[in-house]
């Protein structure tokens, strides 16, 4: 009886090479990076009376897109954390009352989570697209709006 070894084709074969390890190295660096830090935003029709109560907690952080007049996204940071993108700006419990009268009814809201889903502040905004990504060890917090771009149809 005759028994067949299965080769496999190695493209270096016999020796590595070392263009293919860096490769094999940068490919697996890369796949790390992203899995590290991404959390969420889940739905939540109550977040701005949940800003609204926030107020009175120690500690609570506002954040906000965009200018007072022409705001995009309004963000409260449990204490603890703080926002990382310098495209938001910190505001007084005051200001983020009136911004929030202003827009609160026409933004959706959503509670923050991290990758654990442990809720880190609350959102509102009209954007619908937002990337989260959450940082427990350093207790940052960063949301990328994501707006349309181009006026078609």
């Amino acid at each position: 009886m005759m028994t067949r070894s299965l080769r496999i084709f190695l493209p270096w074969q016999g020796r590595p090479r070392p263009i293919a390890m860096l490769l094999t190295m940068a490919v697996l660096l890369a796949a790390t990076g992203c899995m590290a830090g991404y959390g969420r935003l889940a739905g939540n029709a109550d977040a701005a009376r949940s800003i609204v109560h926030e107020k009175t907690a120690e500690g609570v952080t506002y954040y906000l897109h965009g200018s007072p007049e022409k705001a995009s996204a309004l963000a409260a940071i449990t204490s603890g954390y703080q926002m990382e993108s310098h495209l938001w700006q910190s505001l007084s419990a005051e200001r983020a009352s009136k911004v929030l009268g202003k827009f609160g009814r026409s933004w959706e809201g959503y509670d923050i989570l991290d990758a654990d889903g442990v809720s880190v502040g609350y959102l509102l905004t009209a954007v619908q697209q937002v990337t989260v990504t959450v940082n427990p060890d350093n207790r940052t917090v960063s949301l990328a709006l994501r707006f349309k771009v181009g006026g078609g149809r």
